[in-house]
Parts: structure tokens; sequence; C-alpha cells
């Protein structure tokens, strides 16, 4: 177990040799009258366990206690997404969470006498600015689809495209200041199952030894090594899941000579309008060897299964109905649909994330 020490009495801490001046935690919820706020700490097999655990009736609340050394920690709020990372060390923390239903960079703000925390805290004023500026271009990007503006529809998605990689470039820097620090830590361990493979590699990397040392990193290097399998040349990790006829698929069993993994939705327009080149492509090949399965990122069972009525999908159709926050979704870091894998009869994989005629030619190139 981490070596956390929670005494809140001034004569058992001066008994252990502890600091007696400790931390201490208070909070505003400010659209709640009642919910669970837990305080989460990463234990030594990897897994978050509660450190303190609260209910408030009116949206206040306090934890308090005394570090034996800093650690990342997280708050959660029980009707709210997400987690609010803190630098926790022996210091005062304000936190007021706003009204969203979602615990992200700007829906929360932490004043703190930490040293840590404010450099945590003058990060997250930034990534602020590029939280809005990304739901405005969302916002644009949608109007121009439901007019069927193709062009300016392109235009808005490279400005989304170009305004991810300066938030990157924006998160390498501030780890590259933080590399020895919780600080650096914590923009690579709390998105972590959000990563892609390249952008997590660029950031663990920069991190120094006693960071990777942590149970974090010691994470973030076992997420590193599994997302490794999910690039070109990588084996498919086996999974089972629930089918639409509800029983149980295991890619394992599966004996084909080339597979298409297809993570879908009933509500992706991307993802419907391909379908009909799916269907093609699986009724001119299926007789040759290519098997496709449908993995739904639904969250409505009805809408999965109409839409796999609608669009007459004859091929295996799994899903667990937990969406983007399903296991399935953050085992293979799906973020976005649609999303194809192509593999061979080994499961390795031999292209991704192909549209129209070049998912033809990749299974084309498989078969022959």
């Amino acid at each position: 177990m981490i070596k956390i020490l929670c005494f809140l009495l001034l004569g058992v801490s001066s008994i252990v040799g502890c600091s007696p001046k400790g931390y201490k935690i208070n909070g505003r919820i400010e659209d709640t009258d009642r919910a669970t706020i837990k305080l989460l700490v990463t234990n030594e097999d990897g897994k978050l366990e509660t450190l303190q655990s609260v209910v408030t009736d009116d949206g206040s609340f306090e934890f308090s206690g005394v570090m034996q050394e800093s650690h990342l920690c997280f708050l959660t709020v029980s009707n709210k997404f997400g987690r609010i990372p803190l630098m926790l060390e022996n210091a005062d923390y304000k936190i007021t969470i706003g009204e969203a239903n979602e615990n992200r960079a700007d829906n929360y703000v932490v004043e703190s006498t930490s040293q840590l925390q404010n450099i945590r805290s003058e990060f997250q004023k930034q990534q602020k600015v590029f939280f809005q500026k990304s739901d405005s271009l969302v916002t644009l990007y949608d109007g121009a689809k439901k007019i069927v503006d193709l062009i300016e529809a392109s235009i808005i998605y490279r400005q989304l495209d170009t305004l991810s990689m300066k938030y990157n470039e924006l998160t390498l820097e501030c780890i590259k200041s933080n590399a020895d620090n919780l600080v650096g830590l914590s923009l690579i361990y709390d998105p972590l199952m959000q990563l892609k493979y390249p952008v997590l590699k660029s950031r663990y990397e920069l991190l120094c030894d006693n960071m990777k040392n942590t149970v974090e990193g010691k994470a973030c290097l076992q997420r590193l090594k599994y997302l490794c399998g999910l690039v070109v040349g990588g084996t498919f990790r086996d999974f089972k899941m629930p089918t639409v006829q509800g029983d149980t698929f295991q890619l394992s069993q599966l004996n084909a000579k080339v597979k298409l993994i297809d993570f879908w939705a009933s509500w992706c327009g991307p993802c419907r309008k391909e379908n009909p080149n799916l269907l093609r492509i699986y009724q001119k090949y299926k007789d040759k060897g290519l098997e496709i399965i449908g993995i739904s990122l639904d969250t409505d069972r009805e809408a999965w299964l109409k839409a796999v009525s609608d669009d007459k999908l004859p091929w295996t159709q799994i899903s667990d109905l937990k969406g983007i926050y399903g296991d399935i979704a953050k085992k293979y870091s799906i973020r976005a649909i649609p999303q194809m894998f192509i593999l061979d009869e080994h499961n390795k994989i031999v292209a991704l994330n192909l549209r129209g005629e070049r998912i033809e030619a990749a299974i084309r190139d498989v078969l022959e």
C-alpha cells in the first residue's frame, strides 16, 4: 500500500515524526444538493483506491490529513463525469466545481498554497482556452455538416486538427518543464486511457526516472507497451463481448484469412455512410476468407439493433452498450469513430483507419 498517513491529531502526528501541518481541502459544488465526493490515489497494484470519502447534502465538502510525501490524487463527484487531478501535499486547497455534468478543465477551479498545484492550475487556464476554441469549431463543423457544406466542413476539420497539434505541443512543453515532478506525471497519467500510442510515447519519454518509477509512471509504461500492439505489425489483443443474439464472441476463436474490426455506432454519420461500402466488400470477399466484426459504441440497444437492420449488416455485431466509456473503448483507446483494424489470420494488424477503396485494396493484398 502507498504510505499515506492521515493522522488528524497533533499528538499522534508528533509521535510518528510527521509535520503537524497537513493538507486541508475545502470544496464547493455549485449545482448539486447531494453527492458523494471521493479523494482517490493509485496504490502499488496500479489501481485507484479511496483515500477519503464524504457525502454532501448542500454541495460543500472538506478533507484533511497529513501526507508523508506528495502524491498525485484525484477528486471525483458521483453525479459528474471525469476527475480533478490534485498534486496533494501538506498544503491548503480550495476547489470550486461548476454546473456542467463533466469535470473537465473549464468546469473547476483549484486555488492552493501548493506550488505544484499552482503550476498545474496555470496549465489548466491554457487548457480552457483550447477547450473554448475547440467547442466553437465543433459547433461550426456540425452546422456545416447539417447543410451538407462539405468544403466548409473540411476547412473546419483541418482547423480542429491544427488546434489539436498545438494543444499537444503545449502539453509537451509543460511536461518537459516539469519532468521531475507530479505536474508532468499528471499530464500523462490523468488522460492515459485516451492517449494514442505516438502521443503517449512522446510524453512518457520526457519524464525523469523518478517519475517513471512511481506507480503511475509504471502504469503509463504498461499502457505504452500495450498500445505498441495497436500499430501495423502489432498483434490485436483477444477480447470477449456479447453479440446481438446474446451469445459471446471471442476473437481468438474466429478462423478467417482476413478480419476487419469496425468500431462504429448508430449515431455516427461517417460510420453509417461507410456501411454500404463495407457491405459491398463483404459480399465480394466473404467466400474468399473475409470476416467483419462490428463493435458498436452505442448505449441504446434499440438504436443499435435498428441501425444493424436498416443498414442490412449481415456480419457479427457485438457491443457492451457502454459507449466511449466502455471497457473495450478504453482497452483499444477508441476516442473517435469510425475506426477500423484489418487483421491477418494470426490477428496481426496489416492496416488501420482506412476508408473507401483503400479498405478493399488492403483486404485484397492479404487474400492474395
